[in-house]
């Protein structure tokens, strides 16, 4: 059982979503790395790291000898954030947020740069750490939301001002639920969360 989580981001839609989860469920000690912006009064229990991990030098002054036993990345965009975290600490097990459209996407579609961005990440992951898993979730709709992007009506999800699905979709408390479970079983390899 994991004891004590770093969680990069956590403070914003799925990060708070699953930090809540793993306050409310979890005996685990969570420390939150991020820059102190959005939300800094949530998780008044919480151990805080503040640092923007663009910045390499910051990355290096907060992170650099520490080691730990799990560290769950909703920010990670590009490779450089990838490097200015994992090239300053240890952990036994990584978890990283990808995206449906790494499956999903094709050249030409609006998100296949993004994907490819996630994929490089996710690649960089595998290199750093021995242990991880990659969630790549579908359209994430519900708790604390701030795209904008979708409403619901009677259940179900939609496009905002259609009546066009979303798809594919997972439910933010869904997946914050699962996440926090595969977590503290150490799982590893890649979840596909809202499709097949």
């Amino acid at each position: 059982m994991v004891k004590n989580v770093l969680v990069l981001g956590g403070t914003a839609f799925i990060g708070r979503s699953f930090c809540e989860a793993l306050v409310q469920r979890s005996p685990i000690q969570l420390t939150l790395l991020n820059r102190g912006v959005t939300n800094p009064a949530l998780f008044p229990s919480a151990k805080r790291l503040r640092c923007d991990r663009n910045q390499a030098d910051q990355c290096k002054q907060v992170l650099q000898g520490t080691h730990w036993e799990s560290i769950v990345d909703f920010t990670g965009r590009d490779d450089q954030q990838i490097r200015n975290i994992l090239s300053n600490c240890t952990v036994d097990h990584y978890t990283y947020i990808s995206s449906s459209a790494v499956d999903l996407s094709w050249s030409g579609d609006p998100l296949f740069s993004m994907a490819q961005n996630k994929l490089w990440c996710e690649h960089l992951v595998t290199k750093f750490a021995s242990k991880v898993l990659i969630v790549r979730p579908g359209f994430v709709c519900g708790a604390y939301d701030y795209t904008n992007r979708f409403e619901e009506t009677e259940g179900r999800w939609f496009w905002k001002g259609t009546r066009e699905p979303v798809r594919p979709m997972i439910r933010a408390e869904l997946l914050s639920n699962l996440m926090l479970r595969l977590v503290c079983e150490a799982r590893v390899g890649i979840v596909r969360a809202g499709y097949h």
